[in-house]
């Protein structure tokens, strides 16, 4: 039974990180997968800015030291059987050299799920199936509103996003598989300069996460592999551009601890590195901890 509930607590928290140079993305949303009617999960984490990566997939050393300390706050609760909502916001502090830092609060993601197949018996096969839905309110400063010299103000992407998506969750014995995607879209926003208005045109994003992981009395061993891929953001106006793709991919580690029924703990170290085909973005290794507090129905 405790193999069971530990997996369940931790299937579907682990999120894609996004790349520094967007100030967060479009986070896969942290689900309520066990018998609970909410949830509140505090993470902090340290992002450290190691490579840069071109459009054409160049990499390049990044020369100062870019480090991003961030509180994450995430909740979630029961709306009925089925449904449910969340909300997380983020709160950093950036820091470039030493010679310059700022913090400020991150972009506020808003979540909505529906559990589309309930596992009311246990199948050795039968998954349990969420169908999310999710906001990105542009809440954090972002690049386009910058005025410090390294950027260390940019605390968000720029952009209102609305997606959705699935997650896959199984159990077998004391192993745990899962699997979640979504699509999402940007919209569209207008920047006021001095030489006139520029309309910036984001395209489509897409994510998608699989892993899994192994318990053993109160504890779990888990791993995870995302990709994330946004397409280009065209500009018309003063400056006309086609922009350029961006992508990237996430491994992660994971060792959570249940330390009572209601009470869990999570280590997570992530690195953006050592798989696929990044391209125009930043590469980070991340590094969290994270405390989960439980209400059962």
């Amino acid at each position: 039974m405790k193999q069971i509930l530990l997996a369940l607590i931790f299937l579907l928290p682990a999120k894609l990180m996004a790349a520094a140079c967007c100030g967060g993305g479009f986070n896969l949303p942290s689900l309520i997968t066990g018998d609970d009617k909410a949830q509140l999960t505090t993470t902090i984490s340290q992002s450290h800015i190691v490579d840069d990566v071109t459009s054409d997939g160049i990499w390049s050393k990044r020369a100062n030291q870019d480090i991003t300390q961030t509180f994450k706050l995430e909740g979630a609760t029961l709306l009925s059987d089925r449904f449910q909502a969340g909300a997380g916001i983020p709160f950093s502090y950036r820091t470039i050299d030493s010679a310059e830092s700022n913090s400020g609060t991150g972009d506020l993601t808003l979540v909505g799920a529906y559990e589309l197949i309930p596992e009311l018996e246990y199948s050795l096969w039968k998954p349990k199936t969420f169908l999310f839905s999710q906001i990105v309110a542009a809440t954090g400063k972002s690049v386009y509103e910058s005025i410090h010299p390294y950027g260390t103000d940019i605390m968000g992407r720029g952009f209102w996003s609305w997606g959705g998506g699935f997650a896959l969750s199984k159990i077998i014995y004391d192993f745990d598989v899962q699997l979640i995607a979504e699509i999402h879209k940007s919209f569209d926003r207008t920047i006021n300069s001095q030489g006139g208005d520029i309309l910036l045109v984001p395209g489509w994003g897409q994510s998608f996460s699989f892993g899994g992981g192994y318990s053993y009395k109160d504890f779990r061993l888990g791993s995870a592999l995302s990709f994330q891929r946004e397409e280009a953001i065209r500009s018309h106006g003063i400056v006309n551009s086609d922009g350029a793709v961006q992508q990237f991919a996430t491994a992660t580690l994971q060792f959570n601890w249940l330390i009572q029924t209601d009470w869990a703990a999570t280590a997570t170290y992530s690195d953006q590195r050592l798989f696929g085909n990044p391209q125009n973005t930043t590469l980070s290794q991340i590094w969290a901890l994270s405390l989960q507090k439980r209400w059962q129905r």
